[in-house]
C-alpha cells in the first residue's frame, strides 16, 4: 500500500519546483496549500481554522516532507506545520530544493534549513530524485521508530 506524504512548501516561490519532482510510484502526495491565496483564505478565518486544517492534513498522511527553497523557513504555515507534525509523532524529512528551476529557468539560494527538522532528530537533504527522496521519507520512519 502507498505511503501517504505530506508536502510542505512556500507556494508563493516554489510550487514550480515542487512539480518537478519526479513521480513515486510508492507514495501519494498531498499537499498542505495549492497557493499564497488559499493560505491567505484560511488564515483570515483565524487560528481554529489553521489548526483544523493542519491536523487534517497530517492526521491522513503517515509523514511530512518539507521543500525548502529560498524562502521557505519564513513561512507561518510551514513552521506551524513542523511543529504540529512533531507534536503528533508523525516521520519529517527535509529536503532542499532551491537549486531547481522555478518558471523563468532560476534558481534560488539556499534558504535556511529549519531548524525544528535537526533539533527533532531528523535530517535535511538536497533533492536528487525521486526514488532517493522515497529513501528518505522511509528513513525519516526508521528514525521515528528509534526515538
Amino acid at each position: 500500500m502507498p505511503q501517504k506524504v505530506l508536502f510542505v512548501f512556500d507556494v508563493e516561490h516554489d510550487a514550480h519546483r515542487v512539480g518537478q519532482i519526479g513521480d513515486m510510484p510508492t507514495v501519494v502526495v498531498k499537499k498542505l496549500l495549492s497557493d499564497e491565496t488559499q493560505w491567505a483564505r484560511i488564515r483570515t478565518k483565524g487560528d481554529q481554522t489553521v489548526q483544523k486544517l493542519m491536523d487534517k492534513a497530517i492526521d491522513q498522511t503517515t509523514a511530512t516532507v518539507v521543500l525548502i527553497g529560498g524562502h521557505t523557513d519564513k513561512k507561518d504555515y510551514v513552521r506551524c506545520c513542523i511543529r504540529e507534525t512533531i507534536r503528533k509523532g508523525h516521520p519529517l524529512v527535509g529536503i532542499q530544493i532551491h537549486h531547481l528551476e522555478d518558471e523563468q529557468g532560476r534558481v534560488d539560494n539556499p534558504g535556511p534549513k529549519p531548524a525544528r527538522i535537526k533539533s527533532s532528530g531528523f535530517n535535511v537533504y538536497k533533492y536528487v530524485n525521486a526514488a532517493a527522496l522515497v529513501q528518505r521519507i522511509e528513513e525519516a520512519a526508521r528514525t521515528l521508530r528509534q526515538m
